[in-house]
C-alpha cells in the first residue's frame, strides 16, 4: 500500500496524515465483570523519516488462509416465497368469498 504524498496547497485540514487500520475483537479487554466483547485494535501508519526499532520490512507476502465458506440452504428462499404466494392466494379467495356473501 503507498500512502499519498502530502502537498502543501491543500486545505489545513490536510495536515500530516496518518492510515489507521481497525482490526476487530483484538483490541483491549472490557472492564471485569463485564458483558461486553473485546475492543477494536487501532493501529495507526504514520510518515517518518525512519522506521522505529521494532519495525521489520517483510520481503515475501504471507500466506492467509480464508476460512471455508458456510453451506447455505438455496431451498429456504424458495420455501418462504411459496408460503408467501400460498397466503397471498388464501387471504384473495377470502375476499372474494365475503364479497360474493358465501363467506
Amino acid at each position: 500500500v503507498k500512502l499519498p504524498m502530502r502537498s502543501d496547497d491543500g486545505p489545513p485540514s490536510s495536515g500530516a496524515r496518518s492510515l489507521v487500520i481497525r482490526v476487530p475483537a483484538h483490541g483491549g479487554l472490557p472492564p471485569e465483570g463485564s458483558d461486553l466483547p473485546r475492543g477494536n485494535l487501532l493501529l495507526k501508519v504514520k510518515i517518518a523519516d525512519e522506521a522505529e526499532a521494532g519495525v521489520c520490512r517483510v520481503e515475501e507476502a504471507l500466506a492467509v488462509v480464508a476460512p471455508p465458506p458456510t453451506p447455505q440452504k438455496p431451498g429456504l428462499a424458495v420455501w418462504v416465497k411459496l408460503l408467501a404466494a400460498a397466503v397471498v392466494v388464501y387471504v384473495i379467495v377470502l375476499i372474494l368469498l365475503r364479497i360474493s356473501g358465501r363467506g
